[in-house]
């Protein structure tokens, strides 16, 4: 059977002798760094450990030295790690504190560590060697937290004596302080039991008077007594300074007490328990033990009840010290615990009890009330715990704030094939104040060591105690396992945590910023719900409560909906922006959780507006008539989200949107290009507006001047005063004629447009063009018409002071209607036979107001004739001025020859004339020859004769 698997053969006593007090003593401790390589059977043991078939998926379980944050850890760290407790800081219980046999001083002993509710661990060599450093050790150790992030330990040093100190930061060494006493640290047994005490346990609870103080109480076996229990206290003191030192009742010398605290938070009362042997005692069958339980309500001055004895809770058969649990573990440390639940301050008491029938060794417990006489009492008859299958031991029990009953206990399974013990963790709950159980086997493991086959072996795999606590509705525990079976590359004994939450237990993952969302688009997060209690949550509302109504609830579960324990239900949460900014809303979920009824996550969601930017020259310049210009602007969004361009317009209809692309949106970083063309309605300068309305909520309106100008047609043509030809001698004397330039130019920037260029006046026949170009005659900027070839002509059939005609420009002067001008420029001309004009002037340019004579001479290239013939000899000479028409030039003559007043026409040839005139300077005669020659073309209309 099973059951025979608890005894080894070895360590099989006959008869009943009792044991020494020596002998059950748990100092020294049993100390092993064994470990081994994986057996072939162990996977089997792997792959149960990691997958227990009655494991409840809410229930977390982690190999300290796996999951830690040296990764490395794993392949090194050979500890034995046995007799593990625990604290955990209610302030924060995600901070978490274990001890256990992982390492002694040298500087500093080791502790484990984990500031995430126990996901990852750190082994932190931070507890320093109690003054003056001589200490060995440590050997037992019990921590718990109190208040103020204070942890108080307690240390079983040299295997004799008892030290205990606090710290506020478990990872600082310097953060630990030790009360003193000279250059020593305080021995907490220093009253009783000084190099004779064992199996230290530490809680700090309120104190019973003054509820904000906390003292630190330590539990000792003083084996220099029956062993005697003892109680140490230290009020409200940082470092624990203990003042009080108690005895709360006697064990018997052939059974380790297995001393143990209980303590009531709601009262600050204390309870000590231990065990006692009492028939049977020196047997390795069984031995009957009675379960003894005591109080103090005065923090731990005294211990009264049934006259400091302690009242008997039970009195059982149990198997211990020895044979070994499970062939490799002596309970030297009993098999007893107990807890207080905080709400009704009933006592529960677990302790071993074997069945008489099978061998079996079980665990049975007691609930106990104060019959308000200030007596403990049993409340009804006790339950059990395990089963009557496998061997149980090492029990731990606490309480809920809910009022569940947790234990937790290991079993010895029996052995793998190739002969290793195998045990059982496990955590069984009663919802019915103790009278029923439900178990959950969290991790199986075989055994590193198998029996060690020595007599009186105190052998301890496991060790003599570990230890469960709770904070709120959460158990937290440790105890040693072989951590194979989670993944470790060796079989070795380490630290494993546990953690489970009682009832449903909400929690929740999900994203609460949307980050950008832009108007008009959804974006959707996941509200994940998760269960990780040990019963059903029902969630009866998913809702907005408050904020911003863009932001709601969308698929998911009909409320209520239950989630099964581990298990999640998923809410899309949606955001979906209607306006622009930041929002937020309340999304409240309501549920059956206990301590969290209601729960609010708060989401924000950010529509980041549209910035609109402009860009382009919207200055168009001049543009000529008849010719158009574009210009391309762009509309660009510089924001996060589509700009939505309501309409692009312009305000005249010079400007004019092609192919205009709106309305659309614009997309992030994106410009969408509109093309303006100008067509200039008529000359002169334009501004019109450019008006770009879109949703952008800082500049919904963006007003563009638009600009551009159509120069008016510029010409230039010559002669604004007229043209006046030289005089001309009659065609019926020759085909004679005279020319001027006439230079028409574009004055302008545009191209200049000449639909004709004519001749008229009243005497048109007389002048003519030449050199002129077809018509129209299209001029660039600065272009001369004929490319400076065009001449005006002036051929006299008449003898005339002034014939008459005129020049016409017409020209393009509106290029945008065509409308055009005509500019008109007159001509003048004399008509003349053969001849010449004579003035005589005084030496300022003066004419004379009388010249006596003037003579005009033909020279006769004859020989055979004289060498000159007068043609012309008149006297008495006044001047006449003659005031021809415009543009004719007023002139002033003594003597003119082929002209209206003298028709006489010279023949060709050279001629001289001889003016006689008294000086105006001497008042002499003077006479003065100027020579010209003349032919049929010639009029000399400006012999001009200075005398003095």
């Amino acid at each position: 059977m099973v059951a025979l698997g608890l005894m080894s053969a070895n360590n099989r006593v006959t008869g009943q002798v009792p044991d020494d007090l020596n002998s059950v003593k748990s100092s020294p401790p049993y100390i092993s760094d064994d470990w081994r390589p994986l057996t072939s059977s162990e996977s089997g043991a792997q792959a149960q450990g990691a997958n227990p078939d009655n494991l409840p998926p809410s229930i977390l379980i982690r190999d300290v030295v796996i999951n830690n944050t040296n990764a490395n850890l794993t392949n090194t760290d050979l500890a034995g790690d046995t007799e593990t407790s625990i604290a955990i800081n209610p302030a924060n219980p995600n901070e978490i504190v274990i001890l256990a046999f992982s390492g002694g001083w040298g500087a500093n002993a080791p502790q484990w560590h984990s500031t995430d509710g126990g996901l990852t661990w750190t082994k932190q060599f931070t507890i320093p060697r109690p003054p003056p450093g001589t200490a060995g050790g440590p050997n037992d150790q019990a921590p718990d937290f109190g208040r103020g992030n204070r942890l108080s330990a307690t240390f079983l040093i040299n295997n004799v004596d008892v030290v205990t100190g606090t710290t506020t930061n478990p990872a600082l060494s310097a953060a630990w302080n030790w009360f003193l006493v000279g250059p020593n640290t305080q021995l907490t047994n220093a009253a009783a039991g000084v190099g004779n005490s064992d199996q230290p346990w530490l809680l700090v609870n309120r104190d019973t008077t003054t509820a904000a103080n906390d003292n630190v109480y330590v539990a000792y076996d003083d084996f220099g007594g029956g062993p005697d229990m003892r109680v140490a206290v230290s009020y409200n003191a940082n470092p624990p300074n203990f003042t009080v030192n108690v005895q709360s009742g006697t064990s018997t010398n052939n059974i380790n007490p297995g001393h143990r605290l209980a303590k009531d938070t709601r009262t600050g009362f204390m309870y000590s328990l231990w065990q006692r042997c009492v028939a049977n005692c020196g047997s390795d069958v069984f031995r009957t033990i009675e379960y003894r339980l005591n109080r103090s309500t005065d923090a731990g001055a005294t211990w009264p009840q049934n006259g400091g004895a302690g009242v008997v809770v039970a009195t059982a058969n149990s198997t211990q010290p020895r044979a070994k649990f499970g062939t490799v573990n002596a309970l030297l440390g009993g098999v007893l615990h107990a807890a207080v639940d905080a709400t009704t301050g009933d006592v529960y008491y677990v302790y071993g009890n074997r069945d008489g029938g099978t061998g079996v060794n079980r665990l049975s417990l007691q609930r106990l009330q104060d019959n308000g006489a200030g007596v403990l009492v049993n409340v009804g008859p006790a339950s059990f715990v395990t089963d009557n299958i496998h061997q149980a031991a090492i029990p731990s029990v606490a309480v809920a704030s809910d009022g569940t009953v947790g234990v937790f206990y290991y079993t010895f399974d029996g052995f793998s094939s190739d002969s290793f013990p195998i045990f059982s963790a496990h955590v069984a709950f009663s919802r019915d104040q103790g009278a029923t159980f439900k178990d959950s086997n969290i991790y199986t493991f075989l055994s590193v060591v198998k029996d060690d086959g020595v007599a009186g072996s105190r052998q301890r795999v496991l060790g003599d105690y570990q230890q469960m606590k709770t904070v709120g509705r959460t158990f937290y525990g440790s105890f040693t396992g072989n951590g194979a079976g989670l993944g470790r590359p060796i079989a070795n004994t380490d630290p494993i945590f546990f953690r489970a939450t009682v009832g449903p237990v909400i929690n929740t993952s999900t994203t609460t910023n949307f980050g950008d969302v832009c108007k008009g688009d959804t974006k959707s997060t996941k509200l994940e719900i998760f269960n990780t209690g040990i019963d059903d949550l029902t969630i009866t509302s998913v809702a907005r409560v408050s904020g911003s109504a863009d932001i709601a609830v969308g698929n998911g579960p009909i409320v209520p909906t239950v989630v099964s324990p581990d298990a999640h239900v998923d809410f899309d949460i949606t955001c979906s922006p209607t306006t622009f900014g930041t929002k937020t809303a309340v999304i409240r979920i309501l549920s059956n959780d206990p301590d969290r009824p209601q729960v609010d996550v708060t989401y924000t969601c950010n529509t980041p507006a549209p910035a609109v930017g402009v860009t382009g020259s919207t200055d168009f310049g001049n543009v000529c008539g008849g010719t158009q210009s574009e210009k391309v602007i762009s509309v660009c969004n510089f924001g996060k989200c589509n700009l939505n361009v309501v309409s692009v317009t312009s305000s005249c209809p010079d400007f004019t949107i092609i192919n205009n692309p709106f309305p659309r949106p614009v997309s992030e970083d994106f410009c969408v290009p509109v093309t303006v063309r100008f067509t200039p309605t008529s000359p002169g300068p334009k501004t019109c507006q450019l008006t770009i309305i879109t949703d952008d909520p800082n500049t919904p309106i963006i007003v563009k001047t638009l600009t551009g100008g159509t120069p008016a047609a510029s010409i230039d043509v010559p002669f604004p005063g007229g043209l006046s030809f030289p005089a001309d001698v009659v065609q019926s004397t020759g085909a004679c004629k005279v020319s001027s330039p006439f230079p028409i130019s574009n004055t302008g920037i545009c191209p200049l447009v000449i639909n004709s260029i004519t001749v008229g006046g009243v005497n048109a026949s007389d002048f003519s063009l030449s050199g002129l170009p077809s018509s129209p005659i299209i001029l660039e900027q600065g272009h001369i018409a004929g490319e400076g070839d065009l001449k005006a002509v002036f051929a006299a059939t008449e003898i005339d002071r002034d014939r008459l005609g005129n020049i016409s420009v017409t020209y393009v002067s509106n290029p945008v209607t065509g409308g055009t001008s005509t500019i008109t420029r007159d001509m003048c001309g004399e008509g003349v036979n053969t001849g010449a004009r004579v003035l005589v002037v005084n030496g300022s340019g003066t004419p004379y107001a009388n010249v006596e004579s003037i003579q005009l001479q033909r020279i006769n290239a004859n020989r055979n004739k004289n060498a000159v013939d007068t043609i012309d000899n008149s006297r008495d000479l006044a001047p006449v001025t003659v005031t021809p028409s415009a543009p004719c030039a007023t002139f002033t003559y003594h003597k003119e020859y082929g002209t209206v007043s003298n028709p006489i026409m010279l023949l060709p040839g050279s001629y001289d004339v001889t003016a006689t005139v008294l000086s105006a300077s001497t008042g002499k005669r003077v006479k003065k020859t100027v020579a010209f020659d003349a032919n049929t073309c010639t009029f000399n209309q400006n012999i001009v004769i200075t005398i003095p």
